[in-house]
């Protein structure tokens, strides 16, 4: 009888393990909703970058483009991949607006995602390696970007993680920040959101490609980096360094070629006048 019970705790114990294992090691899943809109010309062609690659893991990521349109017949619809939101497009408040109908809309289904990231076309995202950083986030209070400044509260809107609770917390009680709707960039009044309810921000890293000239001194990616900004701070390079550099970050993260002749060319020329 000694020796039954003697076994039976060790299987018990060793259920629980295998269970813990299994919770530490499974992947979680992710809503990722990305900002998009047809002007500047670039976003369309940053948008066909993303469909290369945005469904390639669809038991651990589900993903979205957040588009306006002040004449939809309802409030919020999903197209295929594209949540449309009645409002206008815009910096402020387009962004914000489409972010929170988006969550609203996905609030019957937000306890099926570990997280909600929200990001934009100029970003390129690792899934893969992203699924990994997620392993390591708090399963709530989970605020989670790079930082806008160092040590600033606030996280960068370039790639925002929200846990279920905060997603919750942020449609319920939204209208304290639709009382300073259009003041604020959208990435301000989620950190002034969030500070006001004592959750601090959790930091991530993410590397910039900001021009064609930096991407042609990179040799290998960084090992741990999940997220990459490809924004050029010039309007007249937008469609060439970040179109070009995105899809060289598509070939080496993915595999995946789709680089035409003459973007390759129109970079080539790009790079050579800057070193002129």
């Amino acid at each position: 009888m000694k020796k039954k019970l003697i076994t039976l705790g060790l299987v018990l114990a060793l259920g629980v393990g295998v269970f813990a294992w299994n919770l530490h090691t499974k992947k979680p899943k992710i809503l990722v909703m990305i900002i998009d809109s047809d002007t500047p010309a670039v976003y369309p062609k940053l948008r066909n970058v993303w469909r290369q690659y945005m469904h390639l893991f669809p038991d651990n990521v589900e993903a979205y483009f957040l588009k306006a349109d002040p004449n939809l017949e309802v409030p919020t619809k999903i197209v295929d991949d594209v949540i449309w939101c009645k409002t206008e497009e815009g910096l402020k408040p387009g962004i914000i607006m489409k972010t929170l109908m988006a969550m609203e809309h996905m609030l019957p289904r937000i306890d099926e995602f570990d997280y909600l990231y929200r990001t934009n076309l100029s970003s390129f995202i690792d899934f893969p390696k992203m699924l990994e950083f997620a392993k390591t986030l708090p399963k709530e209070k989970c605020y989670c970007a790079k930082g806008i400044k160092p040590k600033a509260p606030f996280g960068s809107g370039a790639g925002l993680f929200f846990s279920p609770d905060l997603v919750r917390m942020f449609v319920a009680e939204h209208a304290e920040v639709l009382d300073n709707i259009g003041a604020e960039l959208d990435d301000v009044m989620f950190g002034e959101f969030f500070q006001a309810k004592k959750i601090k921000l959790l930091p991530a890293e993410r590397v910039d490609y900001l021009s064609i000239e930096e991407w042609n001194a990179v040799t290998t990616l960084p090992e741990d980096i999940y997220h990459f900004r490809t924004k050029n701070n010039d309007p007249a390079r937008r469609e060439i360094d970040e179109v070009y550099i995105q899809h060289c970050l598509l070939e080496k993260v993915y595999g995946i070629t789709a680089l035409t002749p003459h973007l390759w060319e129109s970079a080539s020329k790009t790079a050579q006048l800057s070193n002129q």
